[in-house]
């Protein structure tokens, strides 16, 4: 008995994926690929295939026949280019990409090179997509403008509150619709921190489970000093409510959060401190620990504090976190 094709199941089209960074998103995403591809396959109608893998360690790969995803997941690569931001161009097109998933570390100064990345792939007619707040906050307009131009999409959704429906719901659901106001807890590093803490553990227990459930920024301080919060106030403003704000237009207050940190650890950091200047340093800080009226004041006291008593080394939660505090 001959089988007959399920009339109603999905062709098969195929989609060639080009991915920019394999740290803890870019991993987990490839990942995720491995686990979930054939239920892509079966349900939607799409063969998701790798074919370009491009990091500053592992340089730019291109295989047009698609990447063995078991073996990227081990960082197992075929030889490729060197890293070169200025060719990722050609590399998409070596590897014949439908789609670019750029995924690289955010610059919140700039926004690049992830969004150069994106204008390389939009220009060619190749979808972009990004869990990179970069470029949604630099470049928003011109990235869509240049999708628009050229039939393809531009997507952002992971850029903020991860795997919620942000953008989409609006998009999607609400097409009609604009919020006026947005609260809630943008950051999930701080949340974390706060968590640890009520626990009775320490502000850098907190910051240490957040950088071991792969949630914190490399650089912790992004977290810690409200910038992480800030760009995804402007992100959701600018897409959502159709403002044109910068990051210079948000306003940030981080004295709660050091002084736990302060109070936490004075007495380590007051032994550490060898100089006059660093003890009145200490003695000024002390009244604004508990007057969150003079955030600034707390935010600057606090920061030359901790450079002195670390001798102008990285200062203590840089030592345990990886990365500097300012």
């Amino acid at each position: 008995m001959t089988m007959q094709p399920d009339p109603t199941a999905p062709e098969i089209r195929v989609c060639n994926l080009a991915v920019v960074g394999l740290g803890n998103v870019g991993s987990a995403f490839v990942e995720l690929l491995r686990e979930r591809g054939d239920q892509v396959r079966d349900e939607l109608g799409l063969d998701l295939r790798l074919t370009g893998v491009m990091t500053r360690r592992l340089g730019m790969v291109a295989a047009v026949a698609g990447l063995d995803l078991e073996s990227v997941v081990r960082g197992e690569l075929p030889a490729g280019s060197a890293y070169d931001v200025g060719a990722v161009g050609a590399w998409l097109e070596a590897s014949a990409a439908d789609v670019l998933v750029e995924l690289s570390a955010v610059d919140l100064a700039s926004g690049e090179p992830a969004s150069s990345f994106l204008r390389a792939a939009l220009s060619r007619g190749v979808h972009g997509v990004t869990a990179n707040k970069g470029p949604v906050v630099h470049a928003y307009r011109e990235l869509t403008a240049l999708a628009d131009a050229h039939g393809v999409r531009f997507r952002f959704e992971s850029a903020t509150a991860d795997c919620l429906p942000v953008y989409s719901l609006y998009r999607e659901s609400l097409p009609l619709e604009r919020p006026h106001r947005v609260r809630g807890l943008l950051n999930g590093t701080t949340s974390v921190i706060l968590e640890a803490i009520e626990a009775g553990g320490s502000f850098s227990d907190g910051v240490r489970i957040a950088q071991q459930r792969g949630i914190a920024e490399v650089d912790p301080s992004l977290d810690v000093d409200g910038h992480d919060s800030a760009v995804k106030v402007v992100a959701i403003a600018n897409v959502l409510m159709d403002a044109d704000l910068r990051l210079a237009d948000i306003a940030r207050r981080t004295a709660a959060l050091y002084s736990l940190y302060l109070r936490e650890r004075r007495a380590e950091l007051e032994a550490l401190a060898a100089s006059p200047a660093v003890i009145a340093s200490i003695n000024k800080a002390r009244p604004f620990v508990a007057n969150r009226e003079q955030a600034p004041d707390l935010d600057r006291i606090f920061r030359a504090f901790v450079d002195k008593a670390t001798g102008g080394k990285k200062n203590a939660l840089a030592a345990e976190s990886g990365g500097p505090l300012g």
